[in-house]
Order: structure tokens, then C-alpha cells, then sequence
């Protein structure tokens, strides 16, 4: 960590500071250097913080959130963040909206709704997005609970009221309506 010292008459203070900052005061301040290299600096931390959002999107789509995650995690700074997040906006690089649509299309038959609407919002999406999103696929759970009971079956056609009773807390859990899940354990109990 850098440390910066002020003399501010007999006493001395010491704090730390962000490097790339403490130059361009003190260039700007001291008349030290030439103004237009400060400008360098700051444009070259712009272009810097542009790349490194391209290349965090280069291989996964990732929500607005998890962009400025993931660039405060690697050091930059504030208006970096906003550059970089505007620069990748304006190319549509990022849409939340699209991404929870893409989400819930994806993950329809493997997840109930809810677990669905619950992962979008730990992800940090706009309530309105993921309503939206889940508008446009269809809100019919149904294939998702079928595989889940056939995972929790393990292939065994028949189980007792006890079993029955755990299964059905197990998928409640998960996130699946009660009507349903009964509907759909009664339905297999009939075909046997």
C-alpha cells in the first residue's frame, strides 16, 4: 500500500492513497510534467477497464451486476466501471432483460419457477426483467417436476404414504407448487 505524506505545518499526516490518483494530483498540483500526459493516464485506465469488460464477456454473458463485480474485484476504479459498463451497453453486450429471458428458457424444464425467479434475483436483476422474462416462456413447470420425481424414484414404480410425504417435501423445497407435485405423485400411483 502506498502511503502519502502532507506536511500541514508542524504535524505530519500519513494515509494511504490509489497510486494512479496520487500521480495525477501531484502532476497536476506540482506543474511537474505535461498536463496532456495526465489526460494519457486517465485514458489509457479507460481503455484498460474497456478491455478487461470485453474479455469478462468474451466467453459468458453476464448481467450488469456481475460486470461490476467482477471489475471491483480486479482493482478498478469507480469511473472506470461506468466507462467500461457504458462502452459495452452501447454495443448491447449486456442486457439484463435478455439475459433473464435467456436464463429462463434455458433452465424451464430443469428448475421450478420459483427456484428460477430466485436465481435471477441473486444475480441482481430487476424484479420487472424477470417478470418479463418468465411471461415469455411458458409458466408450466410441469416437465421439471416430472424429472425431478423420476430422479427421487430412482426408477421404483410404487412407494408408501411415508415416502410419498418426503418426496413431496423434498420438491416443495425445491420450490414446486403443493397442488402440483400431489398431482403428479397421484398421477404415477394410478399408473401403477
Amino acid at each position: 500500500m502506498i502511503f502519502s505524506d502532507i506536511l500541514m505545518g508542524t504535524a505530519k499526516l500519513s494515509f494511504p492513497v490509489n497510486f494512479s490518483f496520487n500521480v495525477r494530483v501531484f502532476m497536476h498540483w506540482s506543474g511537474e510534467g505535461d498536463y496532456n500526459m495526465v489526460e494519457e493516464k486517465t485514458e489509457e485506465r479507460f481503455a484498460a477497464g474497456r478491455r478487461k469488460a470485453m474479455a469478462l464477456l468474451n466467453f459468458n454473458d453476464r448481467t450488469e451486476w456481475e460486470l461490476r463485480d467482477r471489475m471491483k474485484k480486479s482493482g478498478f476504479e469507480e469511473d472506470v466501471i461506468e466507462d467500461a459498463i457504458a462502452y459495452v451497453e452501447s454495443f448491447h453486450y449486456i442486457d439484463d432483460l435478455r439475459y433473464a429471458v435467456r436464463f429462463a428458457e434455458i433452465y424451464r424444464e430443469k428448475r421450478s419457477i420459483a427456484r428460477i425467479r430466485q436465481d435471477l434475483k441473486k444475480k441482481h436483476i430487476a424484479d420487472e426483467h424477470i417478470e418479463s422474462a418468465l411471461e415469455q416462456i411458458s409458466f408450466d413447470d410441469s416437465p421439471a417436476l416430472e424429472k425431478e420425481v423420476k430422479k427421487l424414484l430412482k426408477g421404483r414404480a410404487e412407494f408408501s404414504g411415508e415416502e410419498k410425504k418426503k418426496i413431496a417435501a423434498k420438491l416443495y423445497r425445491k420450490g414446486f407448487q403443493a397442488d402440483a407435485i400431489f398431482r403428479c405423485l397421484d398421477a404415477l400411483e394410478t399408473k401403477t
